[in-house]
This record gives structure tokens, C-alpha cells and sequence, in this order.
């Protein structure tokens, strides 16, 4: 363990954004940290400050509107990071980024955790008005750009994202949102009658994003003599939208369980039959860097995906599923019926995407890469 004038390295991990309980900031990353001997720090909208396994969870106020959470919660994150005085501090939202640069300025070492391609998700984004898409993207990738260039490191939640930011940085990393073995209750079984019981997961919330209205569509086409019933969880993004599916004949096959405790949702997945894992065709969601991807595989669990290239490469690479049109509801309950309809199949989709987790995609072996990139800054001027 890295030694800083006798005492424990600082680190403060920053999010307007994200829960305090993040699958990805709180359970792997700074929980990781704390294990390794960190005084690990973490601010974030949370309604108290407390201690979560050696984590110091420092909270902020959350903000139900966007120009809240720009206006009061970015302010208060930033009066909290100052005051933790840390050695090291890692942040994971966009619009931190100004707050990074004056950090810089009181010569802290920073990481800027790039979970999105957000200058994509900007072009087409429906909180802000068509017309002004364009050229609020064109900014963005300006002010990422220029602010890249200046802190001590990159991270990138995968390896398309990673090749788009290093061109502004070369200490750029990938580090996968990669599910780590400790957090499953049991290993995952591979009995063919798991796979043909027809359960179906979705923990992508309702939105558009998630393709939950082809999803309903699709289980309303299914035959009625086809036992498939899907848990849906996750939030709601649009009420419409909520309104909309919930009137369609598919809802019938569907409960609805809201967010799920991490827990809860890995048990869930390994009992399932099918995984639902589809995105709505835009730029963003072309690179592979889903965690409930790779908490599916992790479940042995089949999976049904987007066809977009870098996704249909990687599930026909590992042979651990189908990737389909997420547009076409069509195409998307063939893709049930076939899989539960071939339990056999299925299982062995199952076990060859559990193979590749084990070797390749889980957090036993991506932690590793963190702790060397935070070695390394500690240790240097950077």
C-alpha cells in the first residue's frame, strides 16, 4: 500500500449526478479503495453523511430539475470537495468539469470517470430544444476537449470511449463496468429447465433509451400458449411513456418492480431464462459498456441485444445470445420465442457468456488497473 507523509492517501470521489449507492462509484470503485487502505471519501446527493464499509459518504442535496441540480447541487459538491482538502479527486459527471478545473487550479490531482460519449448524447438529447442540439454538442466536445488536456487522468467506462478521449490525453484508461464475482449469492445454474420457464428481465427502467415500448410490443406478440413473463425494473424516465405501456396488451406479461436493490436484481438474474439488454440507435449506445451486460453473463444468463455493430461483434464473438433490431418488436419476440424454445441452446449461451465473464469481464481483474492509475498518480507530479 502507497504511503503519503505517513498517513493514509485522500481520495474523494464526486457525482451531482448519481445515488450515493452507484453500482459503479460506490460498490466497485471507491468500496475497492477502502479495502485496499484508502481514506476513500464520497459526495454525493444523499440525504445524511455516513459511513458505508469504510466509504465516508458526504452528502449534497438532491435537485428533481436539471437547472436545480446545475444551480445548488454542483455548488455544494464543489464546497464539500474543497473541504476534504484531498490527495487525489475522481469525478463522474460533465457538468463537474468547471468544478474539476478550479480543483486543478489548487494543483489536486483529478480524474475525470467518462461514463458516457456525452458530446453524442447532447446531439440527442430531449431535455434541450432541437435546434440548439448542434451547436450545445460542438461546445461540449470544446470545453471536454480543452479540460482533458489539463487533468492528471482519464478514465473510460469502455474501450470506444476511451479511444475518443485519449486523443485530448494520453493517461487514458479503459476500466469496464464489470460485475465482480463476490456480489452473486450463488453461481449461476445451467439446467435446461431454467431456460425454458420463460422469466424475463429488464433492469433498464421505462424510457425510450431502453426500448421498453418495442419490449411491451413484443411480448404482445407472443403467443398465448407461450409461458414468458418479464420483471422490469428501474425508473421511470418519462410518465408518458409509463402511461403509454401500460395500456398496451404486452403489459399483461409484465411486473414491474421498480429499482431493485443490486442484491436483489443478481438473484433475479440468475433464475431468469432471458435477458433483455437493447438501446435506442443513437451514438451513445454504439460502444459496448453496459453493466447490465456483463452482469447478465456474469448470471449465465442469455441475452437478447442491439444489433449495432460493436454489440453484434461481441455476442456472436462470445455466442452468448441474439442481437436484434431494437426498433422491431418483431424481430424482437422471435427472439424470445426461439430461445425458449431451444433451452438446450440457450443454456449453453449461458455458459459461454459465465466463461468469458470469468476469464475476461469482471471486477477482480479490472480493479487492478485502478489501483496501478491511482499508484502511479500519487506517486508522480502529475
Amino acid at each position: 500500500m502507497i504511503t503519503n507523509h505517513n498517513r493514509q492517501p485522500r481520495i474523494a470521489h464526486l457525482t451531482s449526478v448519481h445515488s450515493a449507492c452507484d453500482n459503479r462509484i460506490l460498490d466497485r470503485e471507491c468500496r475497492f479503495l477502502a479495502e485496499r487502505g484508502y481514506s476513500v471519501t464520497l459526495i454525493a446527493p444523499h440525504g445524511c453523511d455516513e459511513t458505508i464499509d469504510e466509504v465516508h459518504i458526504r452528502g449534497v442535496p438532491t435537485a428533481s430539475k436539471r437547472w436545480q441540480r446545475m444551480s445548488h447541487v454542483v455548488s455544494a459538491v464543489y464546497r464539500r470537495a474543497v473541504e476534504q482538502d484531498a490527495d487525489l479527486y475522481h469525478f463522474h459527471d460533465p457538468e463537474l468539469i468547471p468544478l474539476a478545473l478550479l480543483l486543478r487550479r489548487r494543483n489536486k490531482k483529478v480524474i475525470y470517470d467518462v461514463h458516457e460519449d456525452y458530446p453524442s448524447t447532447i446531439r440527442y438529447s430531449s431535455w434541450l430544444p432541437r435546434r440548439v442540439r448542434g451547436m450545445a454538442s460542438w461546445c461540449f466536445r470544446h470545453l471536454e476537449h480543452y479540460a482533458s488536456e489539463r487533468f492528471s487522468a482519464l478514465i473510460g467506462a469502455n474501450s470506444e470511449i476511451t479511444k475518443r478521449v485519449s486523443a485530448y490525453n494520453p493517461q487514458a484508461i479503459t476500466i469496464g463496468n464489470y460485475p465482480s464475482f463476490k456480489d452473486y449469492p450463488y453461481a449461476p445454474s445451467f439446467n435446461h429447465t431454467r431456460y425454458a420457464a420463460g422469466g424475463l428481465v429488464s433492469f433498464g427502467g421505462i424510457s425510450r433509451r431502453t426500448c421498453t415500448q418495442a419490449i411491451v410490443e413484443a411480448l404482445g406478440l407472443l403467443p398465448a400458449t407461450v409461458s414468458a413473463n418479464l420483471l422490469l425494473g428501474g425508473s421511470v424516465s418519462s410518465e408518458d411513456l409509463f402511461v403509454a405501456v401500460t395500456q398496451m396488451p404486452g403489459w399483461s406479461r409484465i411486473t414491474y418492480a421498480r429499482v431493485l436493490p443490486v442484491k436483489e436484481m443478481l438473484e433475479q438474474l440468475l433464475t431468469a431464462s432471458i435477458g433483455f439488454i437493447l438501446f435506442s440507435p443513437e451514438p451513445n449506445h454504439f460502444g459496448v459498456g453496459s453493466n447490465r451486460f456483463f452482469e447478465a453473463l456474469g448470471a449465465g444468463l442469455p441475452v437478447i441485444t442491439s444489433n449495432f455493430p460493436n454489440w453484434k461483434e461481441l455476442v456472436n464473438q462470445i455466442g452468448c445470445g441474439i442481437a436484434v433490431d431494437p426498433t422491431d418488436s418483431r424481430a424482437i419476440a422471435d427472439a424470445v420465442l426461439y430461445l425458449l424454445s431451444h433451452p438446450a441452446e440457450a443454456a449453453e449461451m449461458g455458459r459461454r457468456g459465465y466463461e468469458v465473464a470469468v476469464k475476461r469481464f469482471n471486477w477482480d481483474l479490472e480493479s487492478c488497473k485502478l489501483d496501478q492509475l491511482y499508484k502511479q498518480l500519487l506517486n508522480s507530479n502529475r
